[in-house]
């Protein structure tokens, strides 16, 4: 027999990166029952990092491409790669850690046909 568990765990541990253990009790009608071994769990309540797409926050400017990186929760440096085929990435920007919503600029941006773009945090 398969259960479930509804947790909101964004709003018992409010914004999070971390391991919690879970122990399960089945109880039966005379309400006894023993309880699981711990089960460790990782949570991560932060939202993703992506590269917001609307018109004014992605787009080619006179001083090169530009776009806003958001979901950004400060757990270490950002770093942007560019690549001009999907499979060659180079690190173009390297930031401290940073929470929250970033401006990016790439003034090398206008001397290729097309560059690709991928966000990380180290």
């Amino acid at each position: 027999m398969l259960h479930s568990l509804a947790w909101n765990v964004l709003g018992d541990l409010g914004r999070v990166q971390t391991n919690v253990f879970l122990r399960t009790r089945a109880i039966d009608v005379a309400m006894t029952g023993s309880w699981s071994a711990p089960v460790n769990y990782s949570v991560n309540t932060f939202p993703p990092i992506q590269i917001n797409s609307g018109s004014t926050n992605m787009q080619m400017t006179i001083n090169g491409f530009q776009f806003q990186i958001s979901g950004l929760d400060g757990s270490g440096s950002v770093v942007v790669y560019a690549s001009t085929n999907l499979i060659d990435w180079q690190p173009i920007f390297t930031n401290p850690a940073f929470d929250g919503t970033l401006l990016f600029l790439d003034p090398a941006a206008t001397n290729f046909v097309s560059r690709f773009y991928r966000i990380g945090e180290q």
